[in-house]
């Protein structure tokens, strides 16, 4: 019963994370945290994983939250393109701190 799901190759497997760099030229790094349970302790974990994705527009802020979708290889550690923002940041405190200095 405990068998994963195969995803169709017309589905699109897409993730929900927060834009924690935007550095980069057309270039966002993402972090998306997923909750595991542990299966000896069962106790539950948060897992973060880092995704470097593509932002054709340069729109996507330090905070934001958006949906990364997978594409062709772009670069040496680009696989995914920002989909969509589905919310903009206030802004982050460390940002202000760095313009005031």
């Amino acid at each position: 019963m405990n068998e994963k799901r195969v995803l169709h190759p017309t589905e699109k497997k897409s993730f929900i994370g927060v834009v924690i760099s935007n550095k980069m030229t057309k270039t966002v790094v993402v972090e998306v945290r997923s909750r595991v349970k542990d299966p000896v302790f069962e106790k539950y974990l948060t897992q973060r994983e880092k995704f470097y994705a593509h932002d054709e527009k340069g729109e996507c802020q330090r905070g934001d939250k958006v949906r990364i979708v997978p594409t062709r290889p772009l670069s040496k550690m680009k696989r995914w393109a920002v989909e969509q923002v589905l919310e903009k940041s206030e802004g982050i405190e460390g940002d202000i701190l760095e313009a005031k200095v």
